[in-house]
């Protein structure tokens, strides 16, 4: 994985262009979603008799499907965004998926040594209401044999 930062510094539009992928328009070449941690510290621009500072911007539209960016504040907290194609998610669902991440990590500071797959995502209603509620589908049959009475008196008018 840390191979990965030698690249860094190649445009995606030239890796996309040397790689050639067969081209479907429904969704992003190469990845759908991208996880960025931007942790350079920002560096105060100045010019002469002017103070300069940076403005965030907005976004107005989603390069990928999903977009999870976390930025490094000037007071070293780690700052979170997820941006997403409103085409494939809508906003319940975005909320559902961002309360799963923040479980995951609540999971992760307590259980430190836990392996990744004992940790939990769902909440304990969420993981009654999926794993045990929608799960409950016992139903009661009836226990005749075969041969019964209502098997005899159907036999004759129905083959």
């Amino acid at each position: 994985m840390l191979d990965a930062f030698s690249w860094q510094a190649a445009p995606f539009e030239a890796l996309v262009s040397k790689i050639s992928p067969k081209r479907d328009l429904s969704h992003t070449p190469v990845f759908q979603v991208m996880i960025t941690l931007r942790n350079v510290p920002k560096h105060q621009t100045s010019i002469e008799g002017l103070k300069v500072e940076s403005v965030p911007q907005a976004e107005t539209t989603s390069q990928f499907d999903l977009s999870l960016e976390f930025d490094v504040s000037e007071d070293e907290e780690l700052e979170c965004s997820l941006i997403y194609n409103i085409d494939l998610y809508d906003e319940n669902t975005i909320i559902h998926m961002v309360a799963h991440y923040q479980n995951l990590l609540k999971e992760l500071l307590t259980k430190s040594d836990c392996p990744i797959t004992d940790l939990e995502m769902l909440t304990p209603s969420e993981w009654q209401r999926i794993v045990i509620d929608w799960n409950d589908t016992s139903a009661v049959y009836p226990t005749r044999k075969m041969g019964s009475s209502d098997n005899r008196r159907t036999g004759g008018t129905h083959p």
